[in-house]
């Protein structure tokens, strides 16, 4: 639609102004901005995403669907026919994929700073180790970005400002 002209983006300052007033204006009438591209009222934040984003297992069905269960991730495959031939076969209809623990931190710490829970750093210990939370800690710092980045106790979150810019954070903070 971009490409042809029917819809002009706005500028990236012009969003990015946007972004932080909505975020205001939510706030003032009761809304919570508890991940970053969603705002529910208190109490009704989306039970559904909200797997997604703590790590916890769910169950895709159907084509296309996605799985976990926190050791591998699945998803089927997309076409419905052959989806339903091969369920109908016996035949494997989806495909499947082992997390080792580099990858396991790393969506960990992605899908936990979208959200206004941010990164739990005992949980990173617990998990990881002492040495990978460790050298979190310290990329932090190097970062120097208190106003993309806050702690506050256990917790590390993305500032609002910080969401805007929360995919050039990540890439600076996951596990190579």
């Amino acid at each position: 639609m971009t490409s042809r002209g029917l819809i002009h983006l706005p500028e990236e300052g012009d969003s990015s102004e946007q972004f932080l007033l909505l975020n205001k204006l939510a706030g003032e009438h009761g809304f919570d901005h508890y991940e970053i591209s969603n705002l529910a009222k208190t109490g009704f934040m989306s039970k559904h995403n909200s797997n997604y984003w703590k790590l916890k297992k769910y169950l895709g069905l159907g084509p296309s669907a996605h799985s976990f269960n926190l050791v591998t991730r699945q998803w089927n495959v997309s076409h419905i026919r052959r989806y339903i031939e091969a369920i109908s076969n016996g035949s494997p209809y989806s495909e499947c994929e082992i997390l080792d623990a580099k990858t396991k931190f790393n969506e960990y710490l992605m899908l936990s700073l979208r959200t206004d829970c941010g990164i739990s750093m005992k949980y990173i210990i617990d998990e990881f180790g002492r040495e990978v939370a460790d050298n979190l800690k310290k990329n932090i710092r190097l970062m120097r970005s208190p106003q993309w980045i806050s702690q506050q106790d256990d917790s590390i979150r993305l500032t609002s400002a910080g969401w805007m810019v929360s995919d050039y954070i990540v890439s600076r903070l996951i596990r190579d």
